[in-house]
């Protein structure tokens, strides 16, 4: 995602997976690669918390206040999950300087925060049960894990607050003046009547001290193959073929078996084969012109399912690569000849078990006749949701709370922590962190950054956070290529809010018409299903509604341009 190296750290700053994250839903989600970010993948990444197994009680809840004298405090209630990590716990901040800063913060402005904390496993129930009712709730609900247009028939009814007439009302302007800088906020959360129904959290990132376009998701084949085996890097995807069914029969990995071979899914778009066809990466997305599409309807599809045939039949790819852990098992497995994954991905590596394992990234096409397309995560994200009790007498000093947090002196301490301690500034003016403890001793001494333990916890995420180029040269240079390409696809597509009818079109049609687009791709990459059905498989998908899909999802988009 951004510079991944925090990846393998169980701190890290990921939004990944993010954050995928699908357009009617929560952000959330792994790389899938790519999750960061799909309704889906993740890609999510959009992130995915660490929690452990849910525990059937829904009824564990703690009541805690933030320190501080409370005389000339006005407590906020805030209904929260009990953490983002499992060894940093919401109920042990005290503990932590990053946290004892952010309560600084809080007395400065007046506030002090009194939570309602549940294990993470249970908050969407639990939420979910408290909003239903409608009644005893706290001035602020953590909900991440409700759709949006839930929230917004919360909101015609009354229970959660128009959060926009509160700022418009109270707010000094901190808020709107932030969600303006980079994240079009209004543009995406606006519902037709004119009204936002929550506060989101935040993430954006800089590359070389610059705004750019963000980073994305591409093929990656094995660099240290390639030149142990004196082979060129492959400009095409014929080229890249004869690459691969070398490394196979020459048999790269030296394990003396010919099982080197591609780990990337078939029952999914999001690959990067069929980006250099063109192709969106999922049932429908919207392109770099605002345009609803759908793979099923491009160009290239028809190519692209008898080209990955080819790979299936020619034995570079196994037919049973669904899955990511079947993905991740191959690569532990040092066979994995080619992946997708983040450009500046560094965790796969180290996998493979061999030292001088790299993966290279590549931007093969097919021909002339397709322009390849790009999965880029957006540089930046809007996601999570953190609604207000519309019958709060509190309304100002909520208001003022998030005041606070859309702050780059919060989004520091949140995304950074506290200088000193978890980073110290470098000679060339960028942060490094500090590197006098191991994971395990920052745990055991309470050392942590405010993402970790409050931010999409109780509080919204603010990430700034600055990519810093990755330690493999192919990769550094793939990172500048790809701010050259326009022809690319989001993992949050620029969307207007969508109004209830178009939310019940959606959910009239998707659930059915997503699975059997999985199971048609499957079907006809693996030869279960004769090529020869495409056209009539697509034609079943139209009356499946999929046109009426793309209509929803143009609407949005116009309106969203619109703005």
């Amino acid at each position: 995602m951004r510079k991944r190296d925090l990846f393998k750290q169980i701190l890290t700053l990921s939004l990944a997976a993010v954050l995928a994250c699908g357009t009617f839903t929560g952000c959330g989600g792994k790389e899938s690669e790519g999750q960061a970010a799909q309704e889906s993948p993740v890609t999510e990444e959009q992130e995915d918390d660490k929690g452990t197994e849910s525990a059937e009680n829904t009824e564990n809840t703690e009541n805690t206040e933030s320190g501080g004298d409370s005389g000339d405090l006005t407590t906020i209630t805030i209904l929260c999950k009990d953490r983002r990590y499992d060894d940093i716990l919401l109920a042990d901040r005290e503990e932590y300087l990053v946290w004892r800063k952010f309560d600084e913060m809080l007395a400065e402005a007046g506030l002090r925060l009194e939570f309602e904390s549940v294990p993470t496993e249970q908050l969407k129930t639990v939420v979910q049960t408290r909003l239903a009712a409608g009644n005893d709730l706290p001035d602020i609900i953590v909900a991440e894990y409700m759709d949006e247009q839930s929230l917004v028939a919360l909101g015609e009814k009354g229970i959660i607050a128009d959060v926009k007439a509160a700022i418009d009302q109270y707010s000094n302007g901190n808020t709107l003046s932030w969600w303006d800088k980079y994240w079009d906020v209004e543009k995406r959360l606006t519902t037709a009547d004119g009204a936002i129904y929550w506060y989101p959290s935040l993430a954006t990132d800089m590359l070389h001290g610059d705004e750019y376009k963000g980073t994305g998701f591409c093929l990656q084949i094995r660099q240290d193959w390639l030149e142990k085996l004196n082979l060129e890097m492959p400009e095409t995807l014929q080229e890249l073929q004869q690459v691969l069914t070398a490394f196979r029969e020459q048999d790269a990995n030296g394990n003396g078996v010919q099982d080197e071979q591609i780990t990337v899914r078939l029952d999914s778009f999001q690959n990067g084969f069929a980006q250099s066809f063109g192709l969106a990466n999922k049932l429908i997305q919207v392109d770099h012109n605002g345009k609803a599409v759908s793979p099923w309807l491009q160009p290239g599809i028809k190519d692209y399912i008898l080209y990955m045939k080819g790979l299936v039949e020619a034995g570079l790819i196994d037919p049973g690569m669904m899955t990511d852990q079947v993905v991740e098992g191959k690569i532990t497995e040092n066979v994995s000849s080619a992946l997708y994954s983040y450009v500046g991905q560094s965790w796969y590596e180290p996998m493979t078990g061999d030292e001088d394992a790299v993966y290279a990234p590549v931007y093969p096409i097919y021909s002339d006749a397709y322009e390849p397309s790009f999965f880029r995560e957006n540089k930046a994200l809007v996601y999570h949701q953190y609604v207000v009790n519309a019958n709060t007498d509190k309304m100002e000093a909520v208001v003022r709370l998030f005041d606070l947090i859309y702050t780059p002196e919060y989004g520091e301490l949140s995304t950074f922590g506290v200088e000193g301690e978890w980073f110290q500034w470098s000679e060339d003016g960028t942060r490094k962190e500090l590197i006098e403890y191991t994971d395990e001793e920052k745990a055991e001494k309470h050392i942590t950054i405010g993402n970790a333990l409050f931010g999409n916890v109780c509080v919204p995420v603010v990430t700034m956070h600055e990519d810093e180029p990755s330690s493999y040269e192919c990769k550094r240079e793939f990172e500048d290529f790809i701010q050259t390409l326009d022809n690319d696809f989001e993992t949050n597509p620029r969307v207007a809010m969508s109004t209830s009818d178009e939310t019940e079109t959606y959910n009239k049609y998707i659930t059915t018409l997503d699975t059997y687009s999985t199971e048609l791709l499957v079907d006809l990459v693996l030869g279960n299903r004769p090529i020869e059905d495409l056209e009539d498989a697509v034609e079943e998908m139209k009356a499946m509604g999929l046109e009426e899909l793309l209509e929803v999802y143009q609407a949005r988009s116009d309106r969203y341009w619109a703005q």
